[in-house]
């Protein structure tokens, strides 16, 4: 209930990524919010929305648990990893993040997923 108005707020942006007609943007499990979209512009304000919401109810977001994770071919084509930011703080960048127990990986394939259930 607390992440509601967030997700109406979020779902309100035309950023993400389309899957047939719809647009997503977000993934949101208890406590755990995952902005997504097709540009690094679109990602920061994904972010943003975030930050002004937790400014807005007073938390804070966990900044040595939030990571980025980057398609490896966005670094081919751009020669550099984007920078992001929550607030002030710069957003880490990672090489593989898990969601509600899947592992997503910047080479966009699942083998290192297959490899941690098999393990």
């Amino acid at each position: 209930m607390f992440l509601s108005q967030l997700l109406y707020e979020l779902d309100g942006v035309n950023q993400g990524l389309r899957v047939g007609s719809r647009l997503y943007n977000c993934f949101a499990y208890a406590n755990d919010v995952s902005n997504f979209a097709s540009t690094v512009s679109g990602v920061q304000q994904l972010i943003n929305i975030c930050s002004e919401y937790s400014l807005m109810w007073r938390f804070k977001f966990g900044i040595l648990k939030i990571r980025c994770l980057i398609p490896a071919y966005y670094v081919t084509i751009c020669d550099k990893e984007p920078t992001l930011y929550l607030g002030n703080n710069q957003i880490h960048n990672s090489d593989s993040i898990d969601i509600l127990g899947v592992t997503f990986t910047s080479k966009t394939n699942f083998n290192q997923h297959v490899d941690n259930r098999i393990t």
